[in-house]
């Protein structure tokens, strides 16, 4: 045999065996190994086996009692609510007007007046909201406030807040067109309902 002959027997082989090992190699990632299951028949006392959760599976991820304060006042609000979203409560007064249903976030901005105001002007009461809240106290109470419901430096709602023979009156302004000029949409609440002035 040749020289040349034996040469090029050695390369082809050593080629092929390269090319063989290259293509398990990439056979083997492609498709794992399945693992071997076993199947049982019940009989009294006996269950089939099931897989154990592995610990980062069976562990929530723990999260700081502030953030989960937050996320559940927040429940069953959208993040950036929207004054063209009034949702009518399907009812009107007895002189025609139409009643509106609170937004969940109108509750918390109620609670921000019932606080005593630990100076004339608060501004951001709600960081951790999708909406600010400015208030503005007189007298000792609050008695105004402004709201940027999308937090784009526009107001949206002016908000302010009377007492009347006992009777905490709430009344809203609202700029639909998010322009921080025009409040043309007027409501006034009664009995948790927002009642809209003509």
């Amino acid at each position: 045999m040749k020289f040349t002959t034996f040469r090029n027997l050695i390369i082809a082989g050593a080629t092929s065996g390269l090319v063989g090992s290259v293509y398990f190699a990439t056979k083997s990632q492609a498709d794992p190994p399945a693992i071997a299951t076993t199947t049982q028949t019940e009989s009294a006392g006996t269950k089939p086996s099931v897989p154990e959760p592995s610990p980062r599976e069976a562990e929530p991820t723990a999260r700081p009692l502030a953030q989960l304060a937050d996320v559940s006042a927040r429940a069953g609000q959208t993040d950036s609510p929207s004054p063209a979203k009034e949702q009518a409560a399907g009812q009107t007064t007895a002189s025609g007007k139409k009643l509106f249903a609170m937004r969940p976030f109108d509750e918390e901005i109620i609670r921000l007046f019932e606080q005593t105001p630990s100076s004339d002007k608060v501004k951001d009461a709600t960081p951790s909201r999708p909406y600010k809240v400015n208030l503005y106290a007189e007298g000792g109470k609050y008695v105004r406030a402004k709201v940027d419901l999308n937090r784009n430096d526009k107001w949206d709602e002016k908000w302010s807040f009377d007492e009347k023979g006992g009777e905490r009156i709430y009344k809203r302004q609202v700029s639909p067109s998010d322009d921080d000029q025009s409040y043309p949409d007027k409501f006034k609440l009664r009995n948790k309902m927002w009642e809209k002035s003509e």
